[in-house]
């Protein structure tokens, strides 16, 4: 399938994540690697992989940086994630086959490690969140923290990127 859509990633001294982040996502075209001054190796690792583009800004806020990173993206269809997630590969499968329609905001669902533990108990629960969107139909509120979507106009669907 021709891809229409973009990675998009912040990270700021990722150094110690970004290698496998990066090695999860080998099969997308268009990766933006939106770096906050990092003083670490995360430039250097990333500049190895030969679908990055690596746009430095400060850090100005959780929704505007999101904001300013997305439009680095060569497609509307942006797909945000943390330089500290690792896409499993059968979700990258499922993203790949996936026929984008407009109106849709596309929910993953997050599985949460600590220490190379699978988390499923306490508050630390595995969620499924809003990280694929069309930016022409969606953009982040610029809050300082806490990512939310912003919609333009009518309302949205919500729909789930389910995988084995």
């Amino acid at each position: 399938m021709d891809q229409q859509l973009s990675i998009v990633i912040n990270v700021k001294n990722g150094e110690n994540t970004i290698a496998r982040c990066l090695l999860a996502l080998h099969r997308f075209k268009d990766i933006v690697v939106f770096d906050n001054y990092s003083t670490d190796k995360t430039l250097e690792i990333a500049a190895q992989y030969p679908n990055v583009k690596i746009i430095q800004h400060e850090f100005c806020g959780m929704g505007k940086v999101r904001n300013l990173a997305a439009a680095y993206a060569k497609n509307d269809w942006i797909l945000f994630i943390d330089c500290d997630e690792v896409m499993h590969p059968d979700l990258v499968s499922a993203v790949l086959a996936t026929k984008f329609e407009c109106g849709n905001i596309y929910l993953m669902n997050r599985h949460n490690y600590f220490a190379n533990l699978f988390i499923n108990s306490s508050s630390w629960e595995n969620d499924w969140i809003k990280r694929l969107y069309n930016r022409n139909e969606v953009r982040f509120v610029e809050n300082q923290v806490h990512d939310s979507f912003e919609v333009n106009g009518q309302d949205r669907k919500s729909t789930r990127l389910n995988y084995s």
